[in-house]
């Protein structure tokens, strides 16, 4: 699992695909109310919702949530990739590896 920083808030994040097929940023560290589930830490991260999959004696316990419910800045990403005059700094990176 490779970590990189939210370019919006800084906070960490790595990428995974979730039950739709699509990669996205989720927070690194595990919450208790998380509704993420890791399956496979390996390249490509893969994630599940955890009510999806019966929870065996492999389940390590551990549940994650989206960046894009916890990033305040979530709505700018909404639709793409904000424009360079919508964010901040002289360059512009949507993540930046850690």
């Amino acid at each position: 699992m490779k970590l990189t920083v939210c370019a919006s808030c800084k906070a960490p994040v790595f990428f995974a695909v979730v039950n739709h097929g699509k990669s996205g940023p989720i927070d690194a560290e595990p919450v208790e109310s998380g509704n993420l589930r890791m399956i496979s830490s390996e390249y490509p991260v893969q994630m599940t919702t955890h009510n999806q999959l019966e929870l065996g004696e492999n389940d390590d316990g551990l549940r994650y949530v989206s960046h894009f419910s916890t990033c305040p800045h979530a709505e700018d990403w909404r639709g793409g990739r904000p424009t360079k005059a919508d964010t901040p700094g002289p360059k512009y990176r949507r993540f930046r590896h850690a």
